[in-house]
């Protein structure tokens, strides 16, 4: 008995079983602006990091967004919401 592993077939979960749709002729791809999509988060003025965008739990603020360091607690830079 040959255990020779070219003669054996394997099937796995990933096998093709349509092939890719030819297409006649290339598809030309229109680039956007996406500018207008971008929003700008404030870096956090004590250490420089990213800041994330928050809502006051507790106090006189309570209800009103706040950017916060993403660091927090270990930083506790703070900034409002323009």
């Amino acid at each position: 008995m040959s255990h020779d592993i070219a003669d054996k077939v394997f099937l796995t979960p990933f096998e093709i079983v349509a092939s890719e749709p030819q297409l006649s002729e290339p598809v030309i791809l229109e680039a956007t602006d996406h500018t207008a999509d971008l929003v700008q988060t404030p870096t956090c003025p004590r250490c420089n990091g990213a800041m994330i965008e928050r809502v006051a739990k507790k106090g006189q603020r309570q209800g009103q967004s706040f950017f916060g360091c993403s660091q927090f607690p270990k930083c506790r830079g703070v900034m409002n919401v323009d």
